[in-house]
C-alpha cells in the first residue's frame, strides 16, 4: 500500500486501508475495524466513507493510533483532515500548502509545481507572450510585455517553472516557445489550484476598469432567473463558446498580443423553495 503522503483523501486511504486488512484476512470485517477505532457502527464508518459524515479531531487522533503512523505521518494525517473538511477555500489552500511542506520530496515536487502554476496568474501569461514576443534571457523586457507588468524576477521564475513543466522549450536558435505539453488535470487537488487561478483572474478583471482602456476590453453581465436544467444547458453553452474561442485563437496566423477571458456563472438568490418570501 502507498504511503499516507502519496494521498489527498483521508477517506481513500482508510478505504484501501481496510480493504488491504481484509485481503490480508478474510475475517477482518469493518465490525472488528470500528472496535479498534471506536466507533459506534459500521453503518457510520459506512457514511465517513461514503461522505455523507466527517470525522472529529478526537476521532483523527484515534485514526493515528490505529493506523500506528509515525510522527510525521501523524501530522500529515490530522492536516489532511482539515484539508478534507475545509468548508472555504481560503482555509482550503492554506491547508493544502502545509500538505505540501510535509510530504516527502519524492512525492511533492509534481504537485508543488503545479499548484505553483495555477497560483501565480502571469505563468500563464508569460507562455502566452512567448508566442508573440522572441525572448532569450532579458528577463526585464519579458516583464514589461506582460500587463499588468511583473517583476524581472518573476519573470525569470516563470520561465524556470514552465520549462520544468515542459511547457515551454527552447528551439535551436535558443529563443524560448510554448510547447502542446499540458498540466495534467487527474490530481486529487485539482480544484484547490484552479479556485486560486479563478480569484487571480477575477482579480486581474477589476484591475482592467482602471488599467485598460475601454476600447481595449469587454466587462460585461447579465442577471435572469432559470430552472435547473437550464443552468444545465447555459453552463454547457459556456464550455461550447469557451472551446469556440479557442479554436478562433488557435486558428489565428499573426497574435499580437496576450487576452484573458473570464466566465463566472453563479446563483445571487435562494432557489424558490429555499428562499420563498412570507
Amino acid at each position: 500500500m502507498k504511503t499516507v503522503f502519496e494521498y489527498m483523501d483521508y477517506r481513500l486511504y482508510l478505504k484501501e486501508f481496510l480493504a488491504e486488512k481484509q485481503a490480508a484476512n478474510p475475517k477482518y470485517s469493518q465490525r472488528l475495524a470500528c472496535m479498534k477505532i471506536g466507533l459506534k457502527s459500521p453503518g457510520h464508518l459506512s457514511q465517513i466513507l461514503g461522505r455523507r459524515a466527517n470525522i472529529s479531531l478526537t476521532l483523527a487522533e484515534r485514526l493515528v493510533g490505529f493506523f500506528a503512523f509515525k510522527p510525521k505521518e501523524a501530522e500529515y494525517f490530522r492536516q489532511l483532515v482539515v484539508f478534507c473538511q475545509s468548508k472555504t477555500h481560503a482555509e482550503k489552500a492554506a491547508s493544502y500548502e502545509k500538505l505540501l511542506k510535509l510530504q516527502q520530496p519524492k512525492i511533492k515536487v509534481l504537485l508543488a509545481e503545479q499548484y505553483e502554476f495555477y497560483d501565480k496568474w502571469y505563468y500563464t501569461a508569460v507562455r502566452e507572450v512567448l508566442s508573440i514576443h522572441r525572448f532569450k534571457d532579458d528577463f526585464r523586457a519579458l516583464a514589461k510585455a506582460v500587463l499588468p507588468s511583473i517583476t524581472p524576477q518573476e519573470a525569470e521564475r516563470a520561465i524556470v517553472l514552465l520549462e520544468k513543466l515542459g511547457l515551454i522549450a527552447r528551439n535551436r536558435k535558443g529563443v524560448y516557445q510554448a510547447t502542446g505539453a499540458a498540466i495534467s488535470s487527474g490530481y486529487d487537488n485539482q480544484s484547490v489550484a484552479l479556485n486560486n487561478f479563478v480569484v487571480h483572474s477575477m482579480d486581474l478583471a477589476k484591475q482592467a476598469l482602471d488599467d485598460i482602456p475601454s476600447r481595449d476590453r469587454n466587462l460585461s453581465w447579465t442577471t435572469f432567473s432559470v430552472s435547473r436544467p437550464v443552468f444545465l444547458q447555459i453552463e454547457e453553452e459556456l464550455r461550447a463558446f469557451r472551446r469556440r474561442i479557442q479554436a478562433l485563437a488557435i486558428g489565428d496566423p499573426d497574435p499580437d498580443r496576450v487576452y484573458q477571458v473570464n466566465f463566472q456563472l453563479f446563483p445571487i438568490s435562494h432557489t424558490a423553495k429555499q428562499g420563498r418570501i412570507p
